[in-house]
């Protein structure tokens, strides 16, 4: 999901308002767990998430949903690194 920083905020205000939001995944990542323009619900994390957790997080003007490959308590730091389905390869940690 492509968006500005404004409209992220508005999404975390709706998150910490509502207890959740719904966006549209745009890309097919996370095929065949997650389709193109399936609509999710996000939740805020109650706790660390664990490997194969399903996360959505803000990078690079976009929302980006991907599952958990280690868990921040893997790196003993306050990053987790995740990847999309598809590709062979992982992503960066994300804070």
């Amino acid at each position: 999901m492509l968006l500005n920083e404004k409209q992220f905020l508005k999404i975390k205000s709706r998150l910490g308002k509502q207890g959740r939001a719904w966006c549209q995944v745009i890309s097919g990542s996370m095929e065949p767990i997650i389709k193109t323009n399936e609509q999710i619900e996000v939740v805020p994390l109650t706790e660390e998430p664990s490997t194969f957790d399903i996360i959505v997080f803000f990078f690079q003007d976009k929302l980006i949903c991907h599952w958990v490959v280690k868990p921040s308590s893997a790196f003993d730091s306050e990053r987790i690194l995740t990847a999309s389905y598809n590709p062979l390869g992982t992503d960066f940690p994300v804070p």
